[in-house]
Parts: C-alpha cells; structure tokens; sequence
C-alpha cells in the first residue's frame, strides 16, 4: 500500500508538471501596429516633407499619409489574431492641416483608423490646452492616455485624460499606460494650470495599478524619445513592451541608417526583457512588432519590423477622399506664389548650418533692422519641411515654418550669448534630421564647436557682425541688440538664460511668418548656399 501511494504521490507530481509545461508552452502571440510623430501629414508627402503635388505622386515620389497607413492597418488587421494600434503623440505641428485646421483632420482619422490608444506629445499644447481639448480631444473616441499629466486644475481637460486603460485582446487582459515628455513645459504652451511630473514614478505607480486590474502584460506608450524610454525599461519592473516617440528615431534590422536594432532590447531591474520600438516620424513608416508572451506575461520570442509607406502602398479610398476635402480648405494657402527655389533645400538643420536655417534668421534679422539688431538666431528645429526646387507658395513656407509666433528683439551681455551658444550644442549636436531641436541656426554670427567637448566647453569660437559687416569675438562684457523668435525668449528649449538674463525685450514684432515669406519674396530666387556660419570642429578636421 505504502508504495502504491508512492507511485499515486510521483504520477500526481509528473502530472502538475506535465501541466505546468503545457501552460508555459502555450504562448500567447500579441502584433502591436505604432505610428508616432505624424506632425500633421495627413496627406503623402515628398522628401522635403511638403504634401505631394499631383505630378509627384504619378512618379511614385510620395510617402505616408493617413490613406496609406490606414490601408496598411486595414491589411495587418486582416491577418487575423490579436492586433492593437497605438499612437505615440505629436499629431500637431508641421503642415498646413494643423496649422489652418488645428486638430480636426488628426483628430478624425484616428478615429477613421479605429485606434486602441494615444498619448499626448509636446506639440499638442503649441497652441494651448483649448485648442487641443476643443478642436481634438472634444470627439475624439480614442483613448488619450498621460500618467504623468496633471490636469486637475481643468476638469474638463482633466476628464479626458487617463493615466492609463485595459484592453482585453483574445482573452488576455492588456495594460496600456502614456507618458507624456516631462519637459512639455519648456517645449510648448500648455500654460500654467498643467503639470508634467517625473516619467518614471508615474510608470511605476501605474504598473502597480494595472497589475491590481489583472493586466499581466504592460505596454508603455510614450513620448519622451529613445534615450529616455531605455532609461525607464532599465529602472521600472513590470513594462514588457514601450512604443515611443518624440526622439524621431528609426530602428531596424535592415536599414543602415537605423539608430538601432528593431526593436531595442533592454532589460528591466528584474532581469526581464522590455522591448523598445519607435517609427521614425511623419507616418513614412508603420511599426509593427508580433511578440510571443507566456502564461506569465513574459516576451520570450518577437520579430517584426518597420514597414516603408511608399508609394507601392496603397491608400484607403476613402480616407484619401475625405484627405482632398480638407486639400480644398488649404488650396487659398498651397497656391499663393511667394518667390522660386533655384534648387531644393533638405530640412537638416539640427546639427550643423543649413541653407533653410540661414534663411529664416536672415529674415527674422531683417525684419528687425531698424531696431538696430547685430545678430539673429532660431532653433533647427523650428524648420519643420524642405523646399522643392522651383515656385514656392506660401503652403510651402507655412510647412517649414508652422509655427505661431513673432520676432522677439533685446539686449543680451556677450557672457550670456555665449551661454546660448554653448545651450544650443549641449546635446553634442548630430548632423541631419536626427540631432538637436535646440540646435542654433544663426545670421550676423560665427560659430565652432566641438561635439566631442565636455559640456559647457564646446563652443571654441564665437563671433558677431559689427556696423560695417566685418566680425569680431563676442566680447562677454558688452551688450548685444539681438532677434530671436518669442518661444525662446520665453525659455522654450531650455534656454532659461534668455528668458531670465534679457532686457529691454520686444517680443511683438512681425510675425515670424510675414518675415519669412517677405525675405522669400525679395531675395528669389533662393539658392541653397552653406557661409560657414557654423563650424562642427570634428567636421573641419576629417576635411
């Protein structure tokens, strides 16, 4: 008998086990489709980032658009099995749409897209917190998602915004939580009442929550860019996938342009595996990441990849047709001619000089000539597009410069223009697209620097225009008469100097865009020409 037991007790043990073994080897399979940083391209756009003309889209020159990625999820969701389509932020900003029509298109086609989530990126505020709750949020049925958004002093606002939601996709229970950047404050205008707390303690108290509701499987949503997403998967138990943004980085296994591999793999405190996934920006590509959790919610196998929205796609046909309405709305803008391009101009100007860089603080310098203005500057990321070589309407410049604001003029001492300088190449300065929006563009002044410097001692040269044209050091005792663009007068980009060390401020002078499509307008055409205004010292060695 006491055998009999014996064999009873070990077959009951190899059966829990057996058990056991079947459950872990049940996996369940989660494809999770991410856009992020659309900046309003609604429509296909071409290389500069300017919406297709009808020419370029019959040669197969256009990318992205909403038809397109709406297709592309249409086509994914076919497939069959457990599919989510996630948002991360800054659907404002950088095209005619928002800037005329300020949230509407966005607004209509996630919802057209049906998607499962959105977080809320910087750009969101640039106009204010009533433009986003009354033009977007009021009717938009995705869920907007922002742990670290404090919005009690709105209600309304406040109403609208989760920290957090559950999703239940084939029987499993799904946490997905938005972080929105910590630094909105400083990036945009989302006005006193607005609070943006520390990222990683809201995630955490977050993670705790979901897991009370029974989600064992967390996604972060979140729009603080590449280096900060690592940061979180390495500090926070309980997140087993982020879909980021705001840092515009393209992974990829294939491409060698990627900043990484798709996606990055981090591993949480614990030891777990956190999968970080971006898709570069504007809609030029659709993420899509199929991960394989066990019965515990752990990743143990993925593969996906980036997919090019390129004109072999096709676009839903009737969002397409919903898209040309509002192209209607935009025709008094796309067709008003302001001057001609000799040759195209490439929007890289958060690095090093740029020809469109140089060209907007030409014109915000111009503008404020009879203030006695020496120097201008903006920063890169203020260009938001290209221009095609050839007739530029003023659609074309409201793409480069979407921006709201006028040109600020006020005297700064040498010491803290140079404190600008040095704030302006503080985050060592990558050339192209994929560098610094706080990258200073610059007319009337000369500068090097050098990346590869500590910080605070990269700037080597500086130098400014006098009354006769010919330059000099800046000198840190005298006093410089100079123009900026109000969003950083106010400290936007963390220029804190400026706002705190300025005097005798004029922040309402011409509009920004009135500057620029007058400087266009008298200086066409434009020719994409580099002064060596800026001087990357690792640039000037490798030549």
């Amino acid at each position: 008998m006491a055998f009999a037991r014996i064999l009873a007790v070990l077959a009951s043990i190899l059966l829990a086990s057996a058990q056991l073994h079947a459950a872990d080897a049940k996996l369940y399979r989660l494809k999770v489709l991410h856009t992020n940083d659309i900046h309003a391209r609604i429509s296909e756009f071409n290389r500069f980032g300017q919406t297709c003309t009808a020419e370029e889209s019959s040669r197969g020159e256009c990318f992205g658009g909403y038809p397109r990625i709406a297709a592309a999820v249409e086509a994914a969701r076919k497939q069959g099995g457990n599919v989510l389509l996630l948002d991360a932020g800054d659907q404002f900003q950088g095209t005619l749409y928002y800037t005329i029509l300020k949230g509407v298109p966005e607004r209509d086609c996630l919802n057209a897209l049906h998607a499962n989530a959105t977080t809320l990126g910087n750009h969101e505020f640039d106009d204010g917190p009533t433009v986003l709750e009354n033009t977007y949020l009021n009717g938009l049925i995705v869920p907007v998602l922002a742990a670290n958004l404090d919005a009690s002093a709105v209600p309304s606002l406040k109403a609208r915004i989760k920290p957090w939601t559950v999703l239940s996709v084939g029987g499993r229970k799904i946490g997905v939580v938005g972080i929105a950047n910590e630094d909105t404050a400083r990036l945009s205008n989302p006005g006193a009442d607005i609070a943006f707390g520390d990222a990683e303690s809201a995630l955490r108290q977050s993670v705790r929550e979901l897991a009370a509701q029974g989600a064992d499987i967390v996604i972060a949503l979140t729009h603080v860019g590449i280096e900060r997403d690592t940061e979180l998967a390495s500090k926070v138990d309980g997140v087993d996938l982020i879909v980021g943004g705001h840092s515009h980085t393209l992974l990829s296994n294939a491409d060698p342009k990627a900043a990484g591999p798709y996606p990055v793999v981090a591993r949480s405190p614990s030891g777990r595996p956190v999968l970080i996934v971006q898709a570069e920006a504007w809609g030029k590509y659709l993420g899509e990441i199929t991960v394989d959790f066990d019965n515990r919610g752990m990743p143990v196998a993925w593969t996906g990849a980036p997919l090019l929205l390129d004109a072999s796609k096709p676009q839903d046909p009737a969002l397409l047709a919903k898209a040309r309405t509002w192209q209607e709305e935009l025709k008094p803008f796309l067709g008003q001619p302001m001057g001609k391009a000799a040759e195209s101009f490439m929007p890289d100007c958060r690095g090093g000089e740029c020809a469109l860089g140089d060209v907007l603080a030409d014109a915000m310098r111009a503008s404020a000539k009879a203030q006695g203005v020496r120097a201008a500057f903006v920063n890169g990321g203020a260009v938001r597009a290209g221009l095609r070589a050839g007739d530029v309407t003023l659609g074309d410049l409201l793409t480069v410069y979407p921006f709201t604001d006028n040109v600020a003029t006020f005297e700064l001492a040498g010491k803290d223009l140079l404190a600008v300088l040095e704030h302006g190449v503080s985050l060592g300065g990558q050339p192209g697209a994929s560098g610094s929006g706080r990258f200073l563009q610059v007319s009337g002044m000369k500068y090097a620097f050098d990346p590869n410097r500590p910080e605070g001692s990269r700037i080597i040269t500086a130098d400014i225009a006098g009354p006769d044209g010919s330059y000099a050091p800046v000198d840190p005792e005298k006093t410089y008469a100079l123009a900026t663009s109000g969003y950083l007068l106010k400290g936007g980009d963390g220029f804190d100097m400026l706002r705190d060390k300025a005097r005798r401020v004029y922040a309402f002078g011409m509009p920004i865009n009135d500057a620029f499509s007058d400087f266009v307008a008298s200086h066409s055409p434009l020719t994409p020409r580099l002064e060596g205004r800026i001087v990357r010292l690792g640039d000037a060695l490798e030549k």
